[in-house]
């Protein structure tokens, strides 16, 4: 099939692990299809919310940290007790704006598959 071409096929064929670059149906395949349309979206999302994440961890302040540790907080409760209830604001808005961003990514699924893993042909 000329629609299973991609880097992935060609590194594993050119590792011995596949006999055909074009041996594994990336995107034609019902088993998989969802695997290979959600990692390539993850992976260009995923550095935006770290840094939003971040923007958000670099807010707290460290007195609060600080106390907590003299109170003889470990680690646990004070990432569940103080820095999650800190950071829940800006996880709101991260969450809502990921949700947004996946919301868009359905023309380029559409594109990728052509409709789904088993589409129908056209006349």
């Amino acid at each position: 099939m000329i629609d299973n071409f991609g880097l992935l096929g060609t590194l594993l064929n050119e590792a011995g692990i596949l006999q055909n670059p074009n041996q594994i149906g990336w995107l034609s395949n019902p088993d998989i299809v969802l695997f290979s349309v959600a990692v390539p979206d993850i992976w260009l999302t995923t550095s935006f919310m770290c840094l939003v994440l971040f923007a958000g961890l670099q807010n707290i302040p460290g007195d609060l940290i600080e106390a907590a540790r003299l109170d003889g907080a470990r680690a646990p409760s004070l990432l569940f007790r103080i820095i999650l209830p800190l950071l829940r604001p800006v996880i709101a808005v991260a969450l809502v704006v990921r949700g947004i961003d996946a919301a868009r990514a359905f023309d380029t699924i559409l594109i990728q598959t052509n409709g789904g893993p088993n589409p129908h042909p056209k006349p």
